[in-house]
């Protein structure tokens, strides 16, 4: 699994293809999520309409750096759950 990290400004560049992707603050990752459609669902996040309240304020408070690797469908979950164990 390869990442690569991009700033908001330049969610274009993110592919349209499922994986898993992470949001950090500094060395800090601050939340961790999966996607069949990575582009579509991190420029959700940086919406008016994202519903989860604490990650639109670290967006909207801190320089928020994205990585995201493209990963499979069918192993979206796993490797989202070992992430989520890792950073947690």
């Amino acid at each position: 699994m390869q990442w690569q990290k991009v700033a908001p400004r330049f969610l274009f560049l993110v592919p349209e293809t499922s994986g898993v992707y992470m949001f950090s603050v500094g060395d800090q990752v601050v939340y961790v999520g999966q996607a069949t459609n990575l582009q579509a669902r991190i420029k959700q996040h940086f919406s008016e309409s994202e519903q989860n309240t604490d990650l639109k304020n670290i967006i909207q408070h801190y320089q928020v750096s994205v990585l995201y690797a493209v990963v499979g469908k069918f192993e979206l979950s796993r490797i989202e759950s070992a992430l989520y164990y890792q950073y947690r």
